[in-house]
């Protein structure tokens, strides 16, 4: 039982982690991108990927793999 804890306790930290970092990545967009119709379109793709990711963490499943990171 206090493993389990544990273990949810990290789960919502690495899940915060990746919420805060998704946001940091949010705003660094909508401030160096200069055109609004691209800058709109790549802040909601960025706040939607985090939020999917956030949930998947959330759940259990492992954010995407890219290719360099996989072994």
């Amino acid at each position: 039982m206090a493993q389990s804890k544990a273990s949810n306790g990290k789960k919502e930290e690495i899940v915060w982690l990746h919420v805060v970092s998704f946001i940091a990545l949010h705003l660094a967009v909508l401030i160096l991108v200069p055109q609004t119709h691209l800058r709109l379109e790549t802040a909601i793709f960025t706040l939607l990927y985090g939020y999917a990711t956030a949930m998947g963490i959330t759940a259990g499943i492992p954010p995407v793999q890219h290719a360099y990171t996989a072994s």
